[in-house]
């Protein structure tokens, strides 16, 4: 991960050298789909630790009734 704002700049920088002989084209067209996958991993993964959360939440509410019970 990149914290350092000068640092991200200049990483994208070499980055944009990198994919340079590419198309311009074939650049934009990357980019959206790219980050159209990623929101959705995102989305899909945040869910799922949410819902593992409230899960863990409840399991361990129950527990505690057992042991009051």
């Amino acid at each position: 991960m990149i914290y350092d704002a000068d640092k991200a700049i200049r990483y994208f920088k070499i980055k944009k050298n990198v994919i340079a002989p590419y198309p311009e084209s074939h650049c934009i067209l990357k980019e959206p789909i790219v980050n159209t996958i990623n929101l959705i991993f995102f989305i899909f993964t945040t869910k799922i630790g949410i819902s593992q959360f409230w899960f863990n939440k409840y399991k361990a509410l129950e527990f505690k009734r057992k042991i009051v019970l």
